[in-house]
């Protein structure tokens, strides 16, 4: 099994985690972060200090596990994705007749070209295979042991793309890091992909990803994302209401949140130092949080399938366990919600749900182009496999 090294940059902090997937379970090997550095509004305005941060982050993973760390995975969260299906299919030119992961990546190949022909002022942010076709039998997950012959290969795969000049700031910058980038992911992508792997019944719902500075959100339908957007509303806006409302510093404010968070007055006479009681604090937390809901209630109004995916929220990210905060949710939307949590051995806190995310889409999903170089000019395509996919789509799905 290899290590696998991810990176998420947000605006407030910029976060490793070195880990690995084995059997199903993601174990953590080690995870630091710095706020020395961060984004600001999505964008890098201190190029020399980011730099710095990710190179002393890199360093730190490398010393505390005696490892070289020379490969690294980027989580992007761009404000404007632009998501999209395409199909593919391969003739297996195999000499032994089986099918291996040189073919799978030959087709994300193709796919990804059909994205850049489709969308030429945008750049690849990744692709994501949704399924395969070998021999009629479908996997969610290509079959890295598969033993049979097949004469094709077809897929259906999700592509993500952005503006190019968003992701050339990113590779800008990690080309001068002591480390080198080999993948980038759409963090929302990685999110629902790992959230449907937990249930494969949970189709339709809203994913709201909770930060310090920015909130994103994910129309999800049929387990696939249809809509998304990134609000500039995080935890420290509710700190700074509490700062200003109260006259008290952002230390104080931010112990009032994380400490009570949304709770109702006790049965009991209760008074902060500053004489506040439980249900003002409450008060001043869900107005503030109101002009969340409202961005959100308007990103929905406009989303494709909104009743169904309105009916369910999942929240995560590391401003997700404030106090009662979940029941407010549940309360404004009136619908059902789930906390995502993710299962794993070594992080349990929130905050590293996205670098989880990306461990479980790295192994799984992302298929990379092997020990070879992909030769395209030896694929050969045609009807026959893609008349059969559909042929198997249309009896079997």
């Amino acid at each position: 099994m290899n290590y696998i090294n991810v990176l998420e940059i947000t605006s407030s902090e910029v976060k490793l985690l070195t880990g690995y997937f084995f059997e199903n379970n993601i174990y953590v090997l080690n995870a630091c972060e710095s706020s020395e550095a961060h984004l600001e509004c999505s964008k890098v305005v201190d190029e020399e200090k980011l730099i710095k941060v990710i190179n002393e982050l890199v360093k730190n993973n490398s010393e505390k596990l005696n490892i070289p760390i020379e490969e690294i995975y980027l989580g992007l969260n761009p404000r404007h994705l632009v998501v999209f299906k395409a199909t593919d299919s391969d003739f297996n030119n195999n000499t032994n007749g089986r099918v291996s992961i040189n073919s799978a990546a030959n087709l994300t190949t193709k796919v990804a070209r059909q994205g850049k022909q489709k969308y030429p002022d945008l750049d690849l942010i990744s692709v994501s295979t949704d399924y395969y076709l070998i021999n009629g039998c479908k996997y969610d997950f290509f079959p890295t042991d598969y033993e049979k012959s097949a004469d094709s290969i077809y897929c259906e795969a999700t592509c993500e793309m952005t503006d190019k000049d968003y992701i050339n700031t990113f590779k800008n910058l990690l080309s001068k890091c002591q480390v080198r980038l080999v993948g980038t992911f759409s963090l929302l992508t990685c999110a629902t992909r790992f959230i449907q792997s937990c249930d494969v019944n949970l189709k339709n719902y809203l994913y709201l990803d909770l930060n310090k500075c920015e909130s994103s959100v994910a129309a999800v339908y049929h387990g696939q994302i249809i809509n998304s957007s990134v609000f500039s509303f995080g935890t420290n806006d509710v700190i700074k209401a509490l700062m200003d409302k109260y006259n008290i510093s952002f230390e104080r404010a931010s112990d009032l949140l994380y400490t009570f968070g949304l709770q109702n007055n006790p049965g009991f006479d209760y008074q902060t130092e500053e004489g506040l009681t439980l249900q003002e604090i409450n008060d001043t937390i869900s107005e503030t949080y109101k002009y969340l809901f409202s961005s959100i209630s308007s990103f929905l109004s406009v989303t494709n399938q909104k009743n169904e995916c309105g009916q369910l929220i999942v929240i995560s990210g590391p401003e997700s366990s404030i106090i009662n905060l979940d029941s407010l949710i549940s309360h404004f939307f009136k619908t059902k919600l789930l906390t995502f949590n993710p299962r794993n051995f070594g992080a349990r806190n929130p905050r590293y749900t996205n670098l989880l995310s990306m461990i479980f889409y790295q192994a799984k999903i992302y298929v990379s182009k092997g020990d070879r170089p992909i030769d395209l000019t030896i694929t050969r395509t045609g009807d026959i496999a893609t008349e059969f996919g559909k042929k198997f789509i249309d009896e079997k799905l």
